[in-house]
């Protein structure tokens, strides 16, 4: 799994580029996310210490910053699906009710 920064890159190259090598590529690290959330999604909510150090800072059996890259894909996702960017609005929201209606990784 690539770093979170590596994807911000991308991503920004992407919406200004139609480099389908690229789209490829980032696609792909979608469907890893997806993937690893499909294995960890039974601890959202976990205050073990040991569970933060293995999914946000690759101390296990996941990537460093995994967490991060997940919570990336979720939050574009639920930004997607908005007509309009309300920042005071989404601050509002709950941060369970922003991945719910994200839809990504359900």
């Amino acid at each position: 799994m690539l770093s979170l920064k590596t994807i911000i890159k991308w991503k920004l190259y992407l919406t200004s580029s139609s480099s389908t090598a690229l789209q490829s590529i980032f696609a792909s690290l979608e469907e890893e996310a997806k993937e690893i959330f499909s294995e960890i999604g039974d601890k959202l909510g976990s205050v073990d210490e040991n569970v933060r150090r293995e999914v946000f800072y690759g101390a296990g059996k996941y990537p460093l910053w995994a967490g991060y890259t997940i919570g990336y894909f979720i939050v574009g996702n639920f930004l997607k699906k908005l007509n309009k960017v309300d920042w005071n609005e989404i601050l509002k929201r709950s941060p369970r009710k922003i991945f719910e209606e994200s839809e990504i990784l359900l």
